[in-house]
């Protein structure tokens, strides 16, 4: 019946035989000791460590925390009174204790994933109570509902999207008819002031902390197809700070140029004697003492035969659309200097990647 009301509700709770605890003694949350032992209900007898959480009466462990109940405690035929525990434990505290013990359970899935924080726990309580009496029978007026300690309630965010921000990070606009739908179908209460939509996600959905999580919830039901795939119309042009190092204006040119839709590469800096006599005329160039191949003896003295060759090899591979962009040094007798080159071939925009198409031949 529990697992019946946690699948419900997203809590899950853990029913004690109440005629196997410990007479008068007080039920305890608290840290295990070091190498405390527990028999769960299912699996080996488990040592634990400080950093796990237990449901203690006495001296005795009767549940771990979250994850499992203890065998000692556990429900049979014969059982005539039951304790009901109904409670939250850190999802942070219940990961580090399964990854360290190797063990798992329903209930330590959905404590994870933060699903217990739907419904108030009496509420839940009572669902189960009257599930219990209503299939098996029983006197809830011997009974006693005994909080132990009131969980506070989580603060639901108050988010804000605005139409110019999906704009902007998407290239085109989402009618406000269509995205209100949306968010409403995912039980986000929405409102519109001026032109700012504040909008607050269902207390469940503790993953959605920004207004970039709204825009990918808003797109994941909108379908990711429906977005034309294009590059941003005007880049503004790039300013350089006169007390900025080298290595940040560098930052901000790979930056530019990769929203630009071009794509970094790093090309060795030795060359072939082929290459070096093709593509340069002076005589001043660096060799190796012991090249380890022929394809790499001399320094080069320009970017260009390296990016002409990469080229080369992705279109022999049938790789089309090819923008390339390098920030590399050259190397002469005189001086060694930092060159920035761009290469390319085919079309600028390639087919979205939501429509993929591949042609296939007799291989």
């Amino acid at each position: 019946m529990a697992n019946l009301v946690m699948l419900e509700s997203g809590q899950p709770l853990h029913i004690f035989d109440y005629d196997t605890l410990p007479a008068k003694k007080k039920i305890i949350v608290r840290q295990a000791r070091q190498l405390e032992i527990i028999n769960p209900l299912a699996g080996p007898t488990l040592a634990l460590n400080s950093a796990d959480i237990v449901v203690g009466l006495g001296g005795e462990i009767i549940d771990l925390a979250g994850i499992i109940g203890s065998r000692s405690t556990a429900i049979t035929p014969t059982t005539k009174n039951i304790l009901i525990e109904c409670a939250s434990f850190s999802a942070e505290a219940i990961k580090k204790t399964v990854k360290s013990l190797n063990i798992s359970s329903t209930a330590s899935r959905y404590f994870q994933r933060g699903t217990n924080v739907v419904l108030p726990l009496p509420l839940v309580l009572q669902r189960v109570i009257f599930l219990i009496l209503e299939t098996y029978g029983g006197n809830p007026k011997t009974g006693l509902m005994a909080p132990y300690k009131e969980a506070r309630p989580r603060k639901i965010p108050l988010l804000t999207i605005t139409p110019n921000f999906i704009k902007k990070k998407l290239g085109q606009i989402i009618t406000e008819e269509v995205m209100l739908s949306i968010y409403r179908q995912l039980n986000f209460a929405c409102q519109k002031k001026g032109n700012i939509y504040y909008i607050s996600p269902p207390t469940q959905r503790r993953d959605i902390t920004s207004s970039e999580d709204l825009l990918e919830e808003l797109l994941r039901v909108y379908d990711y197809n429906k977005i034309v795939s294009s590059l941003p119309a005007n880049f503004s042009k790039i300013s350089f700070k006169a007390e900025e190092k080298t290595g940040q204006k560098k930052q901000q040119v790979r930056t530019y140029l990769a929203n630009c839709g071009w794509q970094e590469i790093i090309t060795y800096s030795l060359i072939s004697r082929e290459m070096k006599e093709e593509f340069t005329t002076t005589s001043d160039s660096y060799r190796l003492l012991l090249p380890k191949n022929d394809y790499h003896q001399y320094y080069r003295q320009t970017l260009i035969p390296s990016h002409l060759k990469t080229l080369k090899y992705n279109l022999s591979r049938g790789n089309k659309n090819l923008f390339f962009f390098e920030i590399s040094s050259v190397y002469s007798q005189e001086k060694q200097e930092e060159l920035l080159i761009l290469s390319g071939v085919g079309g600028i925009i390639n087919q979205s990647l939501h429509q993929l198409t591949s042609e296939v031949d007799f291989y």
